[in-house]
């Protein structure tokens, strides 16, 4: 039996900026991330975790590190992530970065 490659996991920690209210990113998050996140790979799932008032935790789950790679390369990805510029604009202007991570999926 071949072994399926790993999982990965992405996380990135983000600090609403003053004034924005976490339902205005949650409802970002559904309305324009999730469906642009879509059109590159259909099998990647976001997922947005609240950690504390201020603090939120985005999530990326790839089937393995070599699909997330495959769809972050070539010209169709270059096509994908123009296209993604503003969208990632409109989340620097509701959030602060923190900090990130990765890791692989033991048990699932």
């Amino acid at each position: 039996m071949t072994p399926q490659p790993a999982k990965l996991t992405l996380y990135k920690r983000w600090r609403l900026r003053q004034g924005v209210d976490r339902s205005t990113v949650v409802a970002f998050v559904r309305g324009r991330v999730i469906p642009h996140y879509a059109r590159l790979d259909p099998q990647v799932q976001l997922e947005l975790e609240q950690l504390d008032e201020s603090t939120l935790l985005a999530i990326q789950r790839w089937p393995s590190r070599g699909r997330r790679n495959e769809a972050m390369s070539g010209d169709r990805f270059e096509r994908w992530w123009q296209q993604y510029l503003p969208i990632v604009e409109e989340w620097d202007a509701m959030l602060e970065f923190d900090a990130e991570w990765e890791g692989t999926v033991l048990i699932d």
